[in-house]
């Protein structure tokens, strides 16, 4: 993943998803989680770049004080076991094992007005936490439909486990290269159609960086995050809304707020425009992420520069103030 998280290419991936998502279905959580223990200690151990990545990542969160004391082996270990525990989360979004009980931050007036206005919206997330969790929103929040935009072959892996498990998923899947003409037009007809469209803004392609990321400031140094987002909300003359869903325990804290409607990118100024809504968006997610630190998953080079400086040592207000179950 170190050489580039979108070309990666996992051997008997869906009979993996398949394998951990029949564990959970016949055994329940308790046990997935027992099953799951051995696998990311093989993968801990195993997996040097990725090892290394959530090090430099940890490590940077203990020097903007996010962490209250610095990370070694155990919190890099733990840093694993919550990513594969976040496997079984995503599942149980996919096929219907959260209740609305369950969530937290989506009774609210800012979650009711944007689902009932009728008016189809983009909806900009990151890998933290458990964003799934979204699905389990449609399913009990009147059904409505929403399309997750993702950049990897899994896609169509996780749409088979989907359709076997849920075939009434009002999620569908969409696998992007590229947003191309076509994928832009079938993207605007769902949003017509009143329908969200999800996608990421916290990874982009290390291929890709130079043209299709901007560099802000996240977590105290420039990392590249996606120009791709505000490009197809200006197309789309949509609301956008990020999302953010932690897990505290056995409930699901879901952080919705407005982040431009529409998203503007005047002639002349459209690479200063793309930068202060790509900040933005850092900013909101590095406030998240603040509360949460082990629930942030990008196990590759994420920033360009290596990590310098002596660490601050002072404990953010909002560090670690949700925890992972363990």
């Amino acid at each position: 993943m170190s050489d580039g998280w979108a070309e990666v290419r996992e051997r008997g991936a869906y009979w993996g998803i398949f394998f951990v998502a029949s564990v959970y279905r016949l055994l329940g959580r308790t046990m997935s989680r027992a099953v799951l223990v051995p696998v990311a200690t093989y993968f801990y151990l195993t997996g040097g770049a990725q090892r290394r990545a959530s090090s430099d990542y940890l490590n940077r969160a203990w020097q903007a004080g996010l962490l209250s004391r610095p990370p070694g082996l155990l919190s890099g270990f733990r840093h694993f076991v919550t990513f594969s525990w976040a496997a079984l989360d995503k599942l149980a979004a996919w096929t219907g094992g959260i209740r609305r009980s369950d969530i937290e931050g989506v009774g609210g007036d800012r979650f009711e007005t944007a689902r009932n206005s009728g008016r189809g919206a983009l909806v900009l997330t990151a890998h933290l936490g458990n964003p799934e969790v979204v699905r389990a929103i449609a399913s009990i929040s009147g059904r409505f439909r929403i399309n997750v935009l993702v950049h990897t072959i899994h896609a169509e892996m996780f749409n088979r486990v989907i359709q076997r498990f849920a075939p009434d998923s009002p999620v569908r899947l969409v696998q992007v290269t590229e947003i191309d003409l076509a994928t832009a037009m079938g993207l605007a007809e769902a949003v017509e159609r009143g329908e969200w469209i999800v996608m990421t803004g916290d990874r982009v392609a290390v291929k890709e960086r130079k043209a299709s990321s901007v560099m802000v400031d996240f977590l105290g140094a420039p990392a590249p995050f996606a120009v791709g987002p505000y490009i197809l909300a200006s197309a789309l003359r949509c609301p956008v809304y990020t999302l953010f869903c932690l897990k505290h325990r056995k409930r699901y804290a879901v952080e919705f707020e407005a982040f431009a409607d529409p998203v503007e990118l005047p002639r002349g100024r459209r690479g200063e425009a793309i930068r202060t809504y790509a900040q933005t968006f850092a900013r909101r997610l590095e406030r998240a992420v603040a509360r949460a630190p082990f629930q942030w998953f990008n196990f590759y080079d994420y920033w360009p520069s290596r990590l310098t400086g002596q660490p601050r040592r002072v404990r953010s207000a909002n560090a670690e103030s949700v925890r992972p179950e363990t």
